[in-house]
């Protein structure tokens, strides 16, 4: 099928604030990944809260309107691709000099690790990631509402359904992450996405296999619940990111 993405329909296929920011002014491009039965940002509501903060350091940022229950598929990979690239296309932002940063919270978090794996066109130079899901398996049990989920998703994949989601999961493919820069938050009051399950387990297999990745436990606090100062640092590590791979 025909992509039917524009650059002039834009607000029907994601949410970004390039209406907010000068031409030949954008530094950088942050997809912001939505979490499992989130409503994502439509046409009429109103901005996110942080847009300022994207808009001051000239980071477009970009949530796709993808399916709520998406996981990252194959399928999502290339709608999400397909949107860069006519960003970048109609802005005139060559990856060369206007980098691409993977972000998103939960589901999203794990969407953000998993598009910087599956990326076909374009591997984002960072990744940044709140209370991210890193193991299909365990939350299928964790959480009963995904089995609806997995199965609609994953479904017509032939073989065992725990072995369809553990080869998806990203405590299972630490050797062949892309080797970027990760930054992962998690709160310890997670009951949601636990802590122990998730990214205590992923962050120790990253660290060991050498990988650049920097962990932020944050005490008592409910699922992407991030205190307003690790909210701070959360948008700063994007900025940071920016500034780092500008122009490179």
């Amino acid at each position: 099928m025909e992509s039917p993405i524009t650059f002039d329909n834009m607000q029907y296929f994601a949410y970004t604030n390039a209406h907010r920011l000068e031409r030949g002014g954008i530094r950088g491009i942050a997809l912001c990944f939505s979490g499992f039965n989130c409503t994502p940002y439509y046409v009429g509501q109103p901005e996110p809260d942080d847009m300022p903060f994207y808009n001051e350091h000239g980071i477009l940022f970009v949530m796709p309107y993808y399916n709520p229950w998406s996981w990252m598929t194959e399928g999502t990979v290339y709608y999400i691709e397909e949107i860069v690239s006519v960003l970048r296309r109609a802005l005139d932002l060559p990856a060369s000099r206007v980098p691409l940063i993977s972000t998103g919270g939960s589901m999203g978090g794990y969407s953000a690790i998993m598009f910087s794996y599956f990326a076909r066109l374009e591997r984002p130079v960072a990744v940044v990631a709140n209370c991210p899901v890193c193991d299909l398996v365990a939350v299928r049990h964790e959480l009963p509402e995904t089995e609806r989920a997995f199965y609609t998703t994953y479904g017509s994949i032939p073989g065992r359904e725990d072995d369809i989601l553990a080869s998806r999961s990203p405590v299972n493919l630490v050797p062949r992450m892309p080797r970027v820069p990760y930054y992962i938050y998690h709160c310890s009051a997670d009951p949601t996405v636990h802590k122990a399950t998730h990214s205590d387990r992923f962050v120790p297999l990253m660290l060991e296999h050498g990988f650049e990745l920097t962990y932020h436990e944050v005490p008592d606090r409910g699922h992407c619940d991030l205190t307003p100062e690790m909210w701070d640092s959360f948008r700063g590590d994007i900025a940071a990111c920016v500034d780092r791979f500008a122009g490179k």
